[in-house]
């Protein structure tokens, strides 16, 4: 059985919990539902913005880089 893209897509915003997609430099790519509650920003705010817009202040990109290789 193989699953198409909406598939994935219906998935990706029926979820109950905040998911983030980025790309490798963390540019946020897509948010669902539950992650625009969660951080308070809507969808035009975060998709294309930096992933540290959702951290601490005194978090730097470098350390959102090094957690991102950690989870791998």
């Amino acid at each position: 059985m193989t699953f198409g893209p909406s598939v994935y897509r219906r998935a990706f915003e029926s979820v109950g919990v905040p998911v983030i997609m980025m790309n490798t430099t963390g540019e946020i790519k897509a948010v669902n539902d539950a992650a625009l509650a969660f951080s308070g920003y809507d969808r035009e705010g975060l998709v294309g913005a930096s992933v540290t817009r959702l951290l601490a202040e005194r978090t730097t990109a470098e350390e959102v880089a090094e957690a991102m290789v950690a989870i791998r």
